[in-house]
């Protein structure tokens, strides 16, 4: 018996975007999954590919509020900057 060496996709790990301008959009948008290789994947208003935040419309807005989440919470999390900071400069004046 010889089995296949081609590669399967997991429809459950698999994204799928339609990318187009607001009016092709509204052109598509009963379509709600594709078939590709004979498995059905549901489409997404937006992707991460490699850390970066796209969506349909190839704007930003999901991806810069995302990096402002992350560095707000980078900078007044326990162990963020802003806490380093002041700490620092309580040992400055006390010594």
């Amino acid at each position: 018996m010889v089995l296949s060496r081609r590669m399967a996709l997991n429809p459950d790990k698999a994204d799928a975007m339609l990318l187009g301008t607001r009016q092709r959009s509204r052109c598509y948008a009963s379509l709600r999954c594709v078939d590709v290789a004979g498995c059905s994947i549901s489409l997404s208003d937006h992707i991460k590919v490699f850390d970066v935040i796209l969506d349909s419309h190839l704007s930003l807005h999901k991806h810069i509020s995302f990096i402002c989440k992350s560095a707000f919470y980078r900078i007044s999390g326990p162990s963020g900057i802003f806490v380093r900071l002041l700490l620092t400069s309580r040992r400055a004046v006390t010594a």
